[in-house]
C-alpha cells in the first residue's frame, strides 16, 4: 500500500512540476493531494517517535500548497495575494520557504538515526557563504538582476538562509534529503533577493518553458519529502530518551 501511496505522489508531483516549468495550472491540486499521498504513505509505513512531528511537517506543507493554489496568475505563490499585491523581499523569502523549514525541523526531531557528522556543517557553510556573496553582489550593484533599490531588498535572504540551516540540520537524520532541500534554499536565496547571479543563473528558461526555475525547486524540494517517506521503511528504531 505504502508503495502505491508513493507512486501516486511521484506522478502527482510530476505533473505539478509540468504546471510550473510551462507556467500553466495542469491541474491544480496535484501539488496538495501529492503531499496527502505522502502523508498517507508515511502513516501506513509507520511513523517514527515522536509521532506527531511528520504529520506537523506534512501539515505545513499541505497549507502552504493550499494557500499557494494557482488561480489568475499561477506563478505567483502568495498566501494571500488579494491583501498584499507587493509583498516586501522578507515576505518573499517568508513565503517560499516557511513551510519547507518547518518540515525539515519535523524530520530533525522524529528520531532517525543520527549520521554523517561532517556533511551538516558543510551544506550550512555553503548557504551562509552562497547568501553573503549574493548579498554583497546585490549591494554593490554587480547583479543587474537586483530588481529593486535599497537594502530592504536584501532582508530577502533571511528566512531562505534559515531555511538552508534547516536543511544542513537536516543531513544529521538523512543525508539526500538534505542536500536537496539545500539547493532548493540557494534557488529561494536568489529568488527573494532577485538575484540573477546566482544558482538560478544556470538554469535556462525560453518562452516555451518559462518555468525552469521554478520547476526545478518543485522538483527538488518534492524530491526530499518522497525520500523522507521512502526511508521511514528502511529505517533503523531509535530508543527515545526519557
Amino acid at each position: 500500500m505504502s508503495r502505491w501511496l508513493l507512486g501516486a505522489a511521484g506522478f502527482l508531483a510530476f505533473v505539478h512540476a509540468s504546471a510550473e516549468l510551462l507556467d500553466k495550472p495542469v491541474f491544480r491540486y496535484a501539488e496538495v493531494l501529492a503531499l496527502v499521498a505522502l502523508l498517507a504513505a508515511a502513516l501506513v509505513a509507520g511513523l517514527p517517535s515522536p509521532r506527531w512531528a511528520l504529520p506537523v511537517g506534512f501539515g505545513a506543507l499541505i497549507l502552504d500548497a493550499l494557500l499557494s493554489l494557482p488561480e489568475a496568475a499561477p506563478s505567483q505563490q502568495f498566501l494571500s495575494p488579494t491583501v498584499l499585491p507587493s509583498p516586501s523581499a522578507f515576505e518573499v523569502g517568508m513565503r517560499l520557504t516557511w513551510a519547507p523549514f518547518l518540515f525539515a525541523m519535523a524530520v530533525l526531531i522524529a528520531s532517525f538515526p543520527l549520521r554523517r557528522r561532517l556533511l551538516p556543517f558543510a551544506l550550512g557553510a555553503v548557504v551562509l557563504g552562497y547568501a553573503i556573496g549574493i548579498v554583497i553582489l546585490a549591494h554593490d550593484g554587480a547583479d543587474p538582476g537586483y530588481l529593486l533599490t535599497g537594502s530592504h531588498r536584501q532582508t530577502g535572504a533571511v528566512m531562505p538562509v534559515i531555511m538552508g540551516l534547516g536543511a544542513a540540520a537536516l543531513a544529521f537524520r538523512s543525508g539526500p534529503p538534505a542536500v536537496a532541500l539545500t539547493v532548493a534554499a540557494l534557488l529561494h536565496i536568489d529568488d527573494a533577493v532577485g538575484s540573477s547571479l546566482g544558482v538560478s543563473a544556470l538554469i535556462p528558461s525560453s518562452t516555451t518553458l518559462p518555468g525552469s526555475l521554478a520547476a526545478l525547486t518543485t522538483v527538488l524540494e518534492m524530491s526530499a519529502y518522497l525520500l523522507v517517506v521512502a526511508g521511514l521503511n528502511s529505517r533503523t528504531p531509535v530508543p527515545v530518551p526519557d
